[in-house]
Order: structure tokens, then sequence, then C-alpha cells
């Protein structure tokens, strides 16, 4: 039976275990456990966060982080991660790539399809440009080291929590080149752009196109001649007036293309 261990913040009212490394629902099985959890979780609602990963020490330290904002449920082995997303939907799921039977990024479909609300964020041991492409086009939301600081960890899942996408800058430029140039081949048949973006101004509009052409910050305020910061509050400003929160559904947007929601 794999090991389930439930941990919530530290102190929380609903016999949340307040130490950590405390387990619960030792003599129950999977299914229950995950019910279990649910139930506690639903009064008051809490944000709920699987844990995945064959690594014990990893799963403690991220617990002992993420445990702090998150009712967090730790899974061992792909069987028990399944069933434990089939019955608690939980929030985010952060999975190992290691993790025995999972096969690669390619089971995240499966995992996307038994709770499509779910964000999951994969770590890898060595990050690649082509696993990384793979997970992400399969609907993963973040994708990053497995040695990641906790607190690292911890604002990639506000991130992905919050409609965004983490990871590496080179990985998403070459995504964003990637989309460009399918778009580019279709253009013609293309939808129109949508009223939003007639409603930015000139400099917003100027930064919109730079990232949209894959453009980093630091050098977008270079070839305007703006600080890093002023590009960052021109950004914060577009995502809000044309309604999307990153740079790839940015890049859709700007070619016609609004990204799926959801």
């Amino acid at each position: 039976m794999a090991d389930v261990e439930r941990r919530g913040p530290a102190g929380a009212k609903g016999g949340l275990p307040a130490a950590p490394g405390e387990s619960l629902f030792t003599t129950q099985s999977t299914r229950q456990r995950g019910k279990g959890i649910a139930q506690s979780a639903r009064l008051p609602r809490q944000a709920t966060l699987v844990i995945a990963s064959v690594l014990a020490e990893s799963r403690r330290r991220w617990s002992r982080t993420l445990g702090e904002a998150f009712v967090v449920c730790q899974v061992a082995d792909r069987k028990t991660l399944e069933q434990i997303i089939a019955d608690l939907k939980p929030d985010v799921a952060v999975v190992d790539l290691a993790l025995p039977g999972l096969g690669g990024v390619g089971v995240v479909r499966s995992l996307r399809r038994l709770s499509p609300s779910t964000k999951i964020l994969v770590v890898t041991n060595a990050p690649g440009d082509g696993e990384g492409a793979a997970a992400l086009k399969s609907g993963v939301k973040g994708y990053c080291r497995r040695t990641i600081d906790p607190g690292r960890l911890k604002k990639a899942v506000e991130a992905i929590q919050s409609g965004k996408i983490w990871a590496p800058l080179k990985l998403l430029r070459g995504l964003i080149a990637e989309l460009l140039s399918l778009v580019n081949g279709h253009e013609e048949a293309g939808p129109p752009k949508p009223d939003c973006i007639s409603g930015l101004t000139a400099r917003q509009r100027a930064v919109a196109d730079l990232i949209s052409q894959g453009a980093k910050n630091k050098e977008i305020a270079s070839r305007l001649e703006i600080s890093e910061r002023t590009v960052k509050a021109h950004l914060t400003e577009v995502f809000r007036n044309v309604g999307v929160t990153d740079r790839l559904q940015l890049a859709l947007l700007l070619k016609g293309y609004p990204p799926a929601t959801g």
C-alpha cells in the first residue's frame, strides 16, 4: 500500500496535523483516503495539493513549505496518484517525472482527463527543451528542476494557480517562435484580431509586439529605451487590458488566435 500523508497549515482546525511528517488514514483504502481528504478540505474550503514523488525526502521538504498554504497529500506511485486525482480533484498537483510507472510527460493528458481543473507542475532531474515543450503542450502549467528551492517551488505553485505558466524563459521563447511559425503559415485564413488590442496605448502595443516576437524584458527595454521596470508595468497593463495572463497567450492573441480558456 502506497503511503499517503495529509498535511495542512500548522495549528489549523479540523484535525489537520500540525507536526511535519504526521500521517493519517494508515488503515483505510487509497480511495477512502482521498475522499476523507476531500471532505476535510471543504469546511472551510482550503486549496488542495498533491505531491507525487518516489523520493520521501523531496516529499517532506516540499510539504513543509507548501503545507503553509495548502492541504497537502503525498503519494509515491502512479496508481495512487491517479486515484487521488480522480477522487480529490486537487487544485494543484506537483508531479515528479521519475515517479514509478509514470512513463514520462505523456501521462499528463490522462491525469488532466481525470481532473481537468487541476493545475499540474512537473519536476525533473535534468530539464530539457524537448521534454519541457512536450510537457507544456500536454497541458502542464509548470516545468522545473527537481532540486528547485522549496521557496521557489511555492512561488511556482502560486503562479500556476493564478493562471500563469512557470517554465524556463528559453523554453517559452522557443514555444512562442514555434507558435508564430505555425500561425504565420496560416495567417491569411486566421480570424481577425480582437477589439481589445485596439484599446492599447502606442507604447503598450510596442511592448506587446516585441513580446510576441519572443523578446525578453531586458531586450525590450533596450530597444524602446525605457527601464525594465517600465516594461513590466506596461506588460501588466497589457495583460489586464486584453484578458490574458502570460506571454504565450499574448503572442497568440496578437496573431488573431485567442488561446483556449480553462
